[in-house]
């Protein structure tokens, strides 16, 4: 029994309100002298590693690290001196939240997969809050505008806009015409101006509820 990938949620102790400490580790115990951020990633790749190693996992990964999270896991050596690099990075990705340039290239340079979640902005989700005017994006005037031009959706046109950028999207949905919808992105391609358009939306004046920003009560030990 395996499964094909296995990722690390979170890249330090989650301390949200509500959160509970879980860890028996001590440089992952958040609020003790032994916590260190740093060492708490690299002894989770260390586990991470093992069970890559021995079949349970197929590929390993890990969802919203920075880069300098991702150099504490890509530096480590493991027990047989070899390091182990992530094959994927999951990350917000949205046509409101795309600024994350750096990071997107850092994954490319390294061989680690850029993955996105919250593709079409969780435009479902009651906490996000889109006030005033600002659209959600399966119903902006840009992306509805460009899929006339190929016949397709706004949700289309966000998906191949992913892909374009070599990021994986992983679109939710329960509905299978929407889902069908999604895996039909393959026969048509945006043009440069399509894509700058998409990529330069004026962004809501409200940030958002699923917007990443590490902060140093989340991880007091490696401050960006």
């Amino acid at each position: 029994t395996y499964v094909d990938v296995l990722m690390l949620h979170w890249s330090a102790f989650n301390s949200y309100p509500g959160s509970t400490q879980t860890s028996t580790d001590p440089p992952c115990l958040y609020g003790t002298p032994s916590y260190n951020a740093s060492m708490c990633r690299q002894s989770s790749w260390k586990a991470m590693i093992k069970l890559y190693l021995d079949g349970t996992a197929k590929s390993i990964g890990v969802s919203n690290y920075e880069i300098h999270h991702l150099n504490d896991i890509i530096n480590y050596k493991y027990i047989d001196g070899k390091t182990y690099l992530p094959s994927m990075n999951q990350m917000q990705l949205h046509g409101y939240f795309n600024n994350q340039s750096d990071l997107m290239s850092f994954c490319k340079d390294h061989n680690i997969q850029y993955n996105a979640w919250s593709n079409l902005g969780t435009p479902d989700v009651s906490q996000s809050v889109w006030n005033g005017t600002t659209p959600i994006l399966t119903k902006h005037p840009i992306a509805i505008d460009i899929g006339n031009k190929y016949k397709k959706s706004a949700a289309q046109v966000w998906l191949r806009w992913h892909r374009q950028l070599d990021v994986i999207p992983i679109p939710r949905s329960n509905d299978i015409n929407h889902m069908k919808e999604n895996m039909d992105i393959f026969d048509f391609e945006l043009t440069d101006d399509d894509m700058n358009r998409l990529h330069n939306l004026q962004s809501p004046p409200y940030p958002v509820n699923c917007v990443y920003t590490p902060t140093s009560a989340q991880d007091p030990n490696n401050l960006p």
